[in-house]
């Protein structure tokens, strides 16, 4: 049954894609007439899908790593080590995942319009790349890491940063 919800949609949206608008508006169940490829060129040329994609790589492709890079480095760091305030730090990150994101739309509209960062890859990934609690969550996982392990990260970490100063 889920399988049909998902197909269906999905399978009408493709053949529509072959219809023309009379097509589409008068009998939009059935095949089209004939298949019309050249629709997928005006899409690309007239309505600028191209420019979309490339516009959604870049933004999904910043937002993940700013999102993995700054979620695993506070995951490390919460799992790894011991430190006053440690457990609260973490509960007020997990406790994020009980807040609908919606509630912050409006508020975060603002910032990204008082910043000046309205209809800019910069608005777009900054607002995008919040979801930090999740990864947090899930990375918590480094906690089961073997202390061997980590001395070891941590230790290549230090020499490589000691030896950037001199």
């Amino acid at each position: 049954m889920w399988a049909v919800i998902v197909i269906v949609p999905i399978l009408w949206t493709f053949l529509a894609a072959f219809k023309n608008t009379t097509e589409i508006f008068s009998s939009p169940w059935t095949l089209p007439a004939e298949l019309r490829w050249e629709n997928f060129s005006r899409a690309w040329t007239t309505a600028h899908v191209g420019r979309y994609f490339i516009n959604s790589v870049i933004v999904v492709g910043c937002s993940t790593f700013g999102t993995m890079l700054l979620g695993s480095m506070a995951a490390y760091v919460l799992a790894r080590y011991k430190f006053w305030g440690n457990r609260a730090i973490y509960y007020l990150f997990v406790s994020g995942l009980a807040f609908p994101v919606f509630l912050a739309l409006v508020p975060l509209f603002f910032v990204v319009k008082n910043l000046g960062l309205l209809d800019t890859h910069t608005g777009v990934v900054l607002s995008t790349s919040r979801t930090r609690s999740f990864t947090i969550f899930f990375l918590r996982v480094l906690k089961t890491l073997p202390s061997s392990v980590a001395r070891r990260v941590d230790r290549r970490l230090w020499h490589t940063r000691c030896s950037s100063r001199s």
